[in-house]
């Protein structure tokens, strides 16, 4: 029996870096939310839609991990991609 849930793939957000070398470190809870907010677009303008952003952002980094993703220019990135 199929569930009547769509499938949704999964989603692991990164924070991109150029770096020396291609590596990937995972960063999790308050790191990564003081990582996602600086560049998360934030309507201060509107308290209740800067409230849901806040809390999406608060679920979102304690339900999944986030990652830093350091890399050079080179194709070899999608090789450290590949292996996570």
């Amino acid at each position: 029996m199929e569930s009547s849930q769509p499938r949704v793939p999964s989603v692991q957000p990164f924070l991109i870096h150029h770096g020396s070398e291609n590596r990937i470190k995972e960063v999790r809870g308050r790191d990564a939310l003081e990582r996602i907010l600086p560049v998360t677009s934030i309507p201060l303008h509107d308290s209740k839609a800067t409230e849901k952003i806040l809390n999406f952002c608060d679920r979102l980094v304690s339900r999944i991990p986030a990652y830093d993703l350091h890399f050079r220019q080179d194709v070899e990135v999608a090789n450290v991609l590949r292996n996570l």
